[in-house]
C-alpha cells in the first residue's frame, strides 16, 4: 500500500474532488459491494475521485491515474489475501489525532459511496452526503443481506462520530484508544465483506455450472492499463 501522504500530494496536485481517504474507502466500498463482480463502476470511480480533472490530459493527470490503478490492483490482492495484510488507507499515527479522525469519516463516507457506485444505484452521487449519519438511501438497501446493511449503517455512524472527534480537537489516550478500535473495525468489516461476496460469487457459479476454482473478484485493470 502506498504511503497516505503521497497519494494525498497526488490528488492535491491535480486538484481531484476526494481525499485519499475517500478514495481508498469508495474503492473498498465497490470491490466489497454484494454485485459489484461488473467492472462499469470503475469508470465512475474515477470520475468521482479525479472529477474535472480526468478530461484534462496533463503528465501530472497521467500520473495520477497511474497511480490509482496501481491502488487498485494492490487493494484488491490485499483484500483477497489470506493473511488478512488489509488496512485502510490512512495517516500514520505521527499525525495529529484530528486528521486521523477527518480521514476515517472520509474513509468510511467514501466506503458508503462506492458501494451505492459498484450496485447501480441512481442515488450514488447523493450517498457521501447521507453518511454524515443520515440513513441509507432506500434504492440500494434492497440488494444487501442484512449483515452488509448493518456494517454500512455502523460505517455511517462511524463517519459521523469521527467528525465530532476532528471537531472536538481532543487527542488523549482514551481518544487515541478509540480511534484504533474504530479503525479495527472497519478494517475488520472490510475484509468480512470482500470475503462474503466472493463465497456467493462461488456458490452462485457452482450452481450455474462454472468452474467455481477460477480466482473470484479479480476484475480491475492492471496499473499500467487506462480506464476510458
Amino acid at each position: 500500500m502506498p504511503p497516505f501522504d503521497e497519494v494525498q500530494k497526488l490528488l492535491a496536485a491535480v486538484d481531484a474532488d476526494v481525499s485519499a481517504a475517500e478514495a481508498h474507502g469508495s474503492l473498498c466500498g465497490a470491490l466489497a459491494a454484494p454485485r459489484g463482480n461488473d467492472d462499469g463502476w470503475q469508470k465512475g470511480w474515477l470520475e468521482r475521485v479525479l472529477g474535472a480533472a480526468l478530461m484534462n490530459r496533463s503528465d501530472a493527470v497521467s500520473h495520477c491515474t497511474r497511480s490509482l490503478l496501481a491502488l487498485f490492483a494492490v487493494t484488491q490482492t490485499m483484500l483477497a489475501d489470506d493473511e488478512l495484510s488489509f488496512q485502510p488507507l490512512m495517516p500514520d499515527d505521527n499525525a495529529e489525532l484530528p486528521e486521523r479522525a477527518a480521514a476515517l469519516s472520509q474513509w468510511c463516507d467514501g466506503f458508503v459511496f462506492g458501494l451505492a457506485l459498484a450496485e447501480g444505484s441512481p442515488a450514488a452521487p447523493d450517498v457521501v452526503a447521507n453518511a454524515s449519519g443520515k440513513a441509507l438511501p432506500a434504492s440500494i438497501q434492497p440488494a444487501m443481506s442484512k449483515e452488509t446493511s448493518e456494517v454500512v449503517e455502523d460505517f455511517i455512524e462511524i463517519s459521523r462520530v469521527a467528525q465530532d472527534a476532528e471537531r472536538s480537537g481532543d487527542s488523549g489516550t482514551e481518544e487515541d484508544d478509540a480511534y484504533h478500535e474504530l479503525l479495527e473495525y472497519v478494517r475488520v468489516a472490510t475484509m468480512l465483506l470482500y470475503t462474503e461476496k466472493g463465497r456467493l460469487a462461488a456458490a452462485a457459479n457452482k450452481n450455474s455450472g462454472k468452474d467455481s476454482s477460477a480466482p473470484l473478484n479479480k476484475i480491475g485493470p492492471a496499473a499500467d492499463e487506462t480506464i476510458h
